[in-house]
């Protein structure tokens, strides 16, 4: 093989990586958009769960203050 033919094979080979690596790269994007969109759920999961607790954490509170110690409702009533 001479100098010429060597030098074709690895022009070849270049090619053929550079192939591969542009569909890996492709590959890499694709998942990156699907990472931010499972990052985006999570958040969006973390800001319910967050409203939740706050909603537990105040039904907890007006059921462990005595009925005579809570506000009247705005119908003078107190609330229950």
């Amino acid at each position: 093989m001479d100098e010429k033919d060597r030098l074709e094979v690895l022009e070849q080979e270049k090619e053929r990586m550079i192939r591969r690596y542009l569909e890996l790269q492709d590959q890499a994007d694709e998942l990156n958009g699907v990472i931010y969109r499972l990052c985006c759920d999570i958040e969006v999961l973390n800001l319910r769960i967050q409203k939740a607790r706050e909603e537990v954490q105040k039904a907890e509170c007006r059921a462990a203050v005595p009925q005579s110690f809570r506000p009247p409702s705005s119908n003078g009533t107190n609330s229950s």
